[in-house]
């Protein structure tokens, strides 16, 4: 499975702080990303940067029997 999610920068805007904490469904668990973020001990997906330019982001993950 796949889950994709494309920030925009707005114009004019300074590079603002950008975390995105992403909550999978109950038994899946995460098996790459791009760009790489972390999973934490609840099993969130996360990416933390600053906004200077647009980020596009993918997770692939599966579900765990």
């Amino acid at each position: 499975w796949r889950y994709r999610l494309l920030v925009q920068k707005q114009a004019g805007t300074l590079g603002h702080p950008l975390q995105v904490i992403v909550w999978l469904p109950a038994g899946a668990e995460v098996t790459g990303s791009t760009p790489a973020g972390t999973v934490d001990e609840a099993g969130r997906w996360v990416y933390t940067t600053r906004l200077t330019t647009d980020q596009q982001m993918e997770i692939r993950y599966r579900f765990v029997p």
